[in-house]
């Protein structure tokens, strides 16, 4: 089962790459976060009805594929939403913030060791959140002001490199 979890993940992968040109990072970010919730809602819903193991299997691996699909395309999609300037900042922040929701989240396992359809149902609304994030984030950063360097390039007062 844990191989078929990480084929899933390739492919997700594979899809996110071809995906993110045709339909844009922030609908792959929301459609793949959407397909993570359903995916993990069904995941609960196999476990907890007593449902067939096949099933399980397609929501494990349908829940690997998209939540890979959507990192990737997050990614993408913070890229085009943080001025370059305060890129690194962001990626920090967002990175250092990931690592204490990730801390969160084994806190949160543990509680709920003994009841995975309630964790299931967390994981799926926190996914559903990320999608409605997703969705309000701006869509380009506000345009910072043109630098020394780039008001003397516009006057071609310095050459550009390559040029």
């Amino acid at each position: 089962m844990a191989l078929m979890y990480s084929i899933s993940a390739v492919l997700g992968s594979l899809a996110s790459i071809v995906a993110i040109d045709a339909v844009g990072s922030r609908a792959l970010v929301v459609g793949s976060m959407s397909g993570a919730a359903i995916s993990a809602y069904a995941l609960g819903a196999a476990t907890s009805d007593g449902g067939s193991q096949a099933m399980t299997i397609a929501a494990l691996c349908g829940f690997s594929a998209s939540s890979t699909a959507s990192w990737n395309a997050l990614n993408a999609l913070s890229t085009t939403c943080v001025n370059p300037h305060m890129r690194a900042t962001v990626f920090s922040l967002a990175a250092s913030s990931g690592r204490i929701g990730s801390i969160c989240a084994q806190l949160v396992n543990g509680a709920l060791i003994n009841e995975p359809e309630a964790l299931l149902r967390i994981t799926s609304t926190l996914m559903v959140l990320g999608c409605v994030s997703a969705i309000v984030v701006p869509p380009h950063p506000p345009t910072m002001p043109a630098t020394s360097y780039q008001r003397r390039l516009e006057r071609n007062v310095v050459r550009a490199p390559g040029s």
